[in-house]
């Protein structure tokens, strides 16, 4: 598959953990049931901070050895939630 731009939906889940149980990488898990995994492209986004956020991401679609995968260069909170799956009032601000 060529690379492509993508704009896409999704709620952020963990994809893969070390051996201490820390997330070393994430998904988007969209309304389709497609996962796609999530790669910051150099934009300083902390994508594990928004594991369980529904989120808009903007990047680079390319698939590697049969994985989809999206170079995010730019993600837009749509809800969030805190970690008791409350919605929040306010949406926590990204550095």
């Amino acid at each position: 598959m060529p690379e492509r731009k993508i704009t896409i939906t999704g709620i952020v889940i963990p994809a893969a953990w070390d051996e201490t149980g820390q997330v070393t990488s994430v998904a988007l898990s969209t309304a389709d049931e497609k996962e796609y995994i999530l790669k910051d492209a150099g934009a300083g986004l902390n994508l594990s901070t928004m594991i369980r956020q529904e989120i808009e991401v903007r990047g680079a679609l390319r698939e590697e050895e049969g994985t989809r995968v999206i170079a995010a260069r730019k993600i837009r909170l749509k809800t969030a939630w805190d970690t008791s799956g409350r919605k929040l009032k306010k949406k926590p601000q990204q550095k």
